[in-house]
């Protein structure tokens, strides 16, 4: 699970897939680049404790974000 509306369970999952190949097919120099530049795109929504990207027109969390890109959590951590 990765917050309480559970993102990660309901994006799908043929898009996960290319989403995925897209980044890892990326050069180490543009993959550090996206990295660096999800933390100052997070925001808040409604008032909830979660922060939000939004990722091919939809909101998900950060933890979902990672999640997707295949990205440990501290290879994240320490990118934000």
């Amino acid at each position: 699970m990765c917050c309480s509306l559970n993102y990660y369970q309901h994006f799908p999952h043929q898009m996960t897939r290319i989403l995925r190949h897209k980044f890892w097919n990326k050069s180490f120099e543009e993959k550090s680049a996206h990295m660096l530049d999800i933390p100052r795109s997070l925001h808040r929504r409604d008032c909830n404790y979660a922060k939000f990207v939004t990722f091919q027109e939809k909101d998900v969390c950060e933890t979902t974000w990672y999640k997707i890109m295949g990205i440990s959590r501290l290879t994240y951590m320490n990118y934000k």
